[in-house]
């Protein structure tokens, strides 16, 4: 049983880290689709960037709450279903301001997410195995990032791209 637990932390705690890396990676390579497919202005792609960061500013100040209330099993669960929420909304928007809260869905998500993983990593392994299950979470953004560049790279010269580059994220949500 202590071993299925550290087992289960192990694959949470790279997963949160791998979609928040992910998300936050993968508008850098879509952006030049995006910006032709959708006739962006430059304040427009600014506004793309930043709204994942507007999202998770509100998740920041409303997920303790949200997870003390709900806890942390249910947080984690409401997050994968914003997440692909979010992304079903980008991949299907056809207009600027569906992408935008498309993106700030996904925003809220990921740090939602980011709180609810560390709390049950903290909670759920004892106190020898939290530093490594904290570093499998970093090492885990890190490679979401990397997966995203590799991503981008892949679909970059397919027309609508983009599309696959945000929906497959989806996928880690099931």
């Amino acid at each position: 049983a202590r071993t299925f637990l550290l087992l289960l932390s192990s694959v949470v705690a790279v997963l949160g880290g791998l979609m928040f890396g992910y998300e936050m990676g993968i508008i850098s390579g879509a952006m030049f689709q995006l910006k032709r497919d959708l006739h962006l202005s430059c304040g427009e792609e600014e506004v793309l960037v930043s709204a994942l960061l507007l999202g998770a500013l509100l998740a920041s100040l409303m997920g303790g709450l949200l997870i003390d209330f709900h806890g942390r099993r249910t947080s984690m669960l409401f997050s994968n279903m914003m997440l692909f929420g979010g992304s079903f909304i980008i991949v299907f928007s056809a207009t600027f301001i569906w992408f935008v809260i498309g993106r700030i869905i996904i925003g809220f998500a990921i740090s939602l997410s980011s709180m609810s993983c560390c709390i049950y990593i903290s909670e759920i392994v004892g106190p020898l195995q939290r530093g490594l299950l904290v570093s499998l979470y970093e090492f885990g953004i890190t490679a979401g990032i990397l997966v995203s560049y590799a991503i981008n790279y892949t679909f970059s010269s397919v027309a609508g791209g983009w599309k696959y580059m945000f929906g497959i994220a989806t996928v880690p949500t099931f």
